[in-house]
């Protein structure tokens, strides 16, 4: 419901999300992953959230061991992605990052990896490739494309796509071993 998510997108309310994420139990966190979330569907939640910070709080969050907070963090960030005037800010708090974190350190389910790898998708453009490399988050595609699964496999195709479009993106990745490699495999 767009006004329910208009009221959670208060700035005093999301503070109160943000807060908790610092609580002992993992439930409580669990219920503000979820709540971030399900927000960040909302072109104005989703604004407002990055503009108070929500790429911090689910770098918090996704240093959890919990496969589910993983997932919504990984959801989240998906959801995110998607508003692309904001794509500056969320790179500036360092979010290529998390998805890195989330899809090669922390979690070990697939479909988490794959949200990861689809959350990274928009985020492919000429603006913003100079952090992309940087960051190294071509590794991801290159790393996710060795799990044999399709619908990963599906993706990671088409981020490696994405980034051979044009002369400077495909001068990056035939300086990478690891993304030739899975590019041959492929």
């Amino acid at each position: 419901d767009s006004e329910a998510h208009d009221m959670l997108a208060a700035e005093n309310v999301m503070n109160v999300l943000f807060a908790n994420i610092r609580a002992e139990d993992g439930v409580t966190k669990e219920l503000v992953a979820n709540t971030l979330c399900n927000v960040s569907v909302n072109r104005h939640a989703s604004d407002t959230m990055i503009r108070m910070g929500v790429v911090e709080v689910l770098a918090t969050l996704a240093s959890s061991t919990s496969e589910n907070i993983l997932e919504l963090c990984a959801k989240c960030i998906c959801n995110l992605t998607c508003n692309i005037s904001l794509h500056r800010k969320m790179i500036d708090n360092k979010v290529l990052e998390i998805i890195l974190m989330i899809s090669l350190v922390r979690t070990v389910n697939n479909s988490t990896k794959l949200i990861c790898a689809k959350a990274l998708l928009p985020l492919i453009t000429d603006d913003n490739l100079p952090a992309i490399e940087t960051s190294g988050s071509v590794r991801i595609f290159a790393t996710l494309s060795n799990i044999q699964n399709a619908p990963i496999q599906h993706i990671c195709a088409k981020g490696l796509y994405l980034f051979t479009i044009s002369l400077s993106r495909r001068q990056e990745l035939v300086q990478r071993r690891a993304v030739l490699q899975a590019l041959y495999n492929m």
